[in-house]
């Protein structure tokens, strides 16, 4: 993980059966990252299928490759507590300090250069394909996410308005 690579699928698959009583909630349930593959997607299939249940929604978030470089570097966590910081659009109020509990912020070594380019790649090679998968099913939903989080956040919600899918 910590040079770009996806952890191995059996693994992720394991640790979602593990946490698959959530998919009983009763106000639903919502995966993010999972699935990443589309021999995960598959697994998905046959765990929501063990508790009659169909998938309802895919998002797909976009947003163009140099401002998904642009964050990643830019994002800072919290020793401590783990909240999480972007030093372009949620800056700490003290400079590598936590607002919450004073803790020190730190950048993951998964947000270097490097490391991103790798996870770029995996994408493409592993995750992309995802999306022709979900659209012949007709639940693909992509979103643009480009811009400030809440710009992102009224596309996100006005997409899900208009579908009527997402509780206020």
């Amino acid at each position: 993980m910590l040079e770009g690579q996806l952890i191995p699928d059996d693994i992720v698959i394991n640790i979602i059966k593990d946490r698959s009583q959530c998919f009983k909630c009763p106000l639903g349930f919502v995966l993010d990252g999972f699935p990443r593959t589309i021999h995960q997607a598959k697994a998905l299939e046959q765990m929501l299928a063990e508790f009659d249940i169909k998938l309802d929604t895919v998002i797909n978030l976009t947003m163009p490759n140099d401002a998904i470089i642009e964050r990643l570097q830019a994002r800072r966590i919290c020793s401590k507590c783990g909240a999480v910081y972007n030093l372009i659009n949620r800056k700490p109020k003290v400079d590598d300090k936590c607002d919450f509990c004073n803790g020190n912020l730190y950048q993951r070594e998964d947000d270097n250069p490097e490391a991103i380019r790798i996870r770029m790649e995996t994408y493409l090679n592993q995750t992309a394909p995802l999306i022709n998968y979900y659209e012949k099913t007709g639940q693909l939903l992509t979103i643009n996410a480009a811009g400030t989080p809440y710009a992102s956040y009224l596309r996100f919600k006005a997409a899900f308005d208009k579908n009527g899918e997402m509780p206020d």
